[in-house]
């Protein structure tokens, strides 16, 4: 029997829930390859099971590009509806 679901809401954009169904936290990363980047994870990262883990500013771009693609489709659709 599996303790965590399969994946989280999705992939793509902001992490809201992690595998094991707590909130993802921003936190920063003081290593020297990436100093003060920030990055989503979990509290609950030491526990030895799989947790979420992603850039901040990756997850940023995702959500953009997700928030430009509903934009760009709701036009398509309020346009086609003053053209009826």
């Amino acid at each position: 029997e599996d303790q965590y679901a399969a994946a989280p809401e999705a992939d793509e954009g902001i992490p809201k829930t992690c595998y094991c169904g707590s909130e993802p936290v921003v936190k920063t990363s003081y290593a020297p390859k990436n100093p003060y980047r920030r990055y989503f994870s979990c509290n609950n990262v030491d526990d030895g099971e799989c947790h979420i883990w992603k850039w901040w500013d990756v997850a940023m771009q995702e959500e953009l590009r997700e928030t430009q693609i509903q934009l760009r489709m709701l036009k398509e659709i309020n346009s086609l509806r003053v053209t009826r």
